[in-house]
This record gives C-alpha cells, sequence and structure tokens, in this order.
C-alpha cells in the first residue's frame, strides 16, 4: 500500500502519458524523494524512545515527544521544500541544465505538501508501537487507489498531464496524512486533537514563508548562476529564521535558545 501511495506516480506517468515525460517527472521528483529520505531518518531516530514510552502507558510523554517531533520533523523538511519551489526555475536549471527549467511547476508540485506530510511520520510511531497497523494499511491502501483513479481522470486532460498525475498523488498523500493519521493517533494515545493538527499548521506557515522569501529573493537577486544562488539563499536566511521563531511552539522555542545558549558558551572555553 506505501508503494502505491509514494511510488507509483512515476509509473502511472510512464503508461499514461509517455517515457519521455516519465524522464522529466523523474528529475522534477528527485529533490522530494531526498527530502522523504531525510524525513524518514528524523522519524527512526524518534521512534526507540517513544515506542518504549507507549509500552509503558506514559501516554502523556509519548505524546508530546510525537507532538514535538512532528513539529520538527516537517519544519526541517518544509526549509528547504519552501525555498526549493521559489528558487525551483533556476535550481533545477542550475543542476541538470537550462532545458530543464521548463518543468519547475511541477517540481513545485511534488514539493508543495511534502513538508506538511512530514509531520505524519512520527506520529505513525505510535500505531507501530501499539500493533495497531491494520487500519492504518487500509487507510493507506484506500488514498492510493483514490490517487490513481484520480491521476487516470486528470491524465486524460491533454492540458494537464504529469501535472495532474503529481496534484493526485500529492492529494491522495496528504489526505492520508493529514486526516487520518492525527485522528487515529489521538484515539491511540489520547490528548486534544488540535495539539495533532497544531504542527501541520505551524509546518505550513513556515514552509510558505520561505518559498515567499525565495520567490522574492530570485526576482531580486536571480540565481542563474551559483554564486547567485548562494546569495539568494543568504539573503532568505532572516526569512527562515523569523518564521522558526514565530511559528515554532513555546516550549520548543525555549528549548532551541537553551541549546544555543549552551553551545555559545561553549565557544570560549574551546578557543582557549
Amino acid at each position: 500500500a506505501s508503494i502505491l501511495l509514494t511510488g507509483i506516480d512515476l509509473l502511472l506517468v510512464a503508461v499514461l502519458v509517455g517515457a519521455e515525460s516519465a524522464g522529466a517527472y523523474a528529475i522534477a521528483l528527485l529533490p522530494t524523494t531526498i527530502l522523504r529520505s531525510i524525513g524518514g531518518i528524523v522519524q527512526n531516530n524518534l521512534a526507540p524512545t517513544t515506542s518504549h514510552l507507549i509500552s509503558e502507558g506514559d501516554f502523556e510523554r509519548a505524546r508530546k515527544l510525537l507532538v514535538s517531533g512532528a513539529f520538527w520533523n516537517g519544519a526541517i523538511i518544509s526549509v528547504p521544500a519552501g525555498l526549493a519551489i521559489g528558487l525551483s526555475r533556476d535550481l533545477l536549471s542550475l543542476w541538470f541544465g537550462p532545458e530543464h527549467g521548463a518543468i519547475a511547476p511541477l517540481a513545485a508540485t511534488l514539493l508543495a505538501f511534502v513538508g506538511i506530510n512530514s509531520c505524519a511520520g512520527p506520529m505513525f510511531i505510535a500505531s507501530v508501537a501499539r500493533n495497531r497497523v491494520r487500519v492504518p494499511a487500509a487507510a493507506t491502501l484506500l488514498s492510493s487507489l483514490l490517487g490513481i483513479g484520480l491521476a487516470a481522470f486528470l491524465a486524460s486532460i491533454p492540458s494537464v498531464g504529469m501535472t495532474g498525475i503529481a496534484i493526485a498523488t500529492s492529494l491522495a498523500i496528504t489526505i492520508k496524512h493529514t486526516i487520518f493519521t492525527p485522528i487515529y493517533t489521538r484515539r491511540l494515545i489520547g490528548g486534544r486533537l488540535r495539539s495533532y493538527y497544531a504542527p501541520i499548521a505551524r509546518v505550513a506557515a513556515i514552509g510558505l514563508s520561505c518559498a515567499v522569501a525565495a520567490q522574492g529573493a530570485g526576482v531580486l537577486i536571480g540565481a542563474h548562476s551559483l554564486m547567485r544562488l548562494v546569495a539568494s539563499l543568504a539573503l532568505c536566511l532572516p526569512v527562515v529564521a523569523g518564521a522558526l521563531i514565530a511559528f515554532a511552539p513555546r516550549e520548543e522555542r525555549q528549548r532551541a535558545f537553551t541549546l544555543a545558549a549552551r553551545v555559545l558558551a561553549r565557544v570560549p572555553s574551546v578557543s582557549r
């Protein structure tokens, strides 16, 4: 079911649109694939501690850890995703060649929801820890079938093509991760439903801020060369920092400031 949900889109493009389009789609999909892999690494680091807390019945601490992990996992992914969306045309042109700048809207479509969908990764740990995986598996299968059906319909529209397949599969993944997963996680370990949706909303705001900042930097500086791309990204750094501070939960801000203070306090002793 997971393969159908997250890995079928490239095959659908090859079958429904054509092999040449599948090659372009694979290039546009590469940034999203990289970010999903990074999100999986963060999720795996949270799994042992969270599973231990759930097995001991300490749902309160497990819930706090899952919500915190959902925010940071989404934030870590949404920042580069937002920057890549804003600079997608120039990024693809520099990475793969000028002829691939035309697939920037497709790449942006695939990247649009990867940040908020990454919030669901830590939440899914509760299902595994409580050995309740049948319902999530069924939900994944239903979402994948919905995505396949919608992709087939949109691909039949000549003006939509593989962009329609990207929209359909992204929509199916988002429905499963942002609607089903928080609700089912709450059912397993309790808590207020709003606490599970708060990280998703915060991550969406961070990603949108980064995308707008990157778009503006691209217009002001441009990214037609590697140096201009670096300058555009540097111009976005204050916005990225401001978005993380503004939209992070208060507890996470305090934890981040405390960690930063400890790191800075050790710098003089190291230099001496």
